[in-house]
């Protein structure tokens, strides 16, 4: 079982972005990561960020905390 919920007909919308995740994660290495993590944290902190768009910074930057290994310091 998953350790979060996911909305019914949403699974496909989280696979989506999970796998798009992985792919720049296999491309640019562990790094983006953390980098990504952090500039979404950012984004996420401004007052100009549309509800839709901080929705979707949102869901990346959870999926983004599932690749975090121990060995990576947020």
């Amino acid at each position: 079982m998953l350790p979060y919920h996911i909305p019914p007909g949403k699974s496909a919308s989280y696979a989506k972005v999970y796998l798009s995740v992985a792919e720049k994660v296999v491309a640019k290495g562990g790094d983006y990561v953390v980098k990504e993590i952090a500039r979404l944290t950012g984004m996420l902190s401004s007052p100009s960020v549309k509800p839709a768009s901080r929705g979707q910074f949102q869901l990346r930057l959870n999926v983004l905390r599932a690749f975090v290994t121990g060995e990576q310091e947020l």
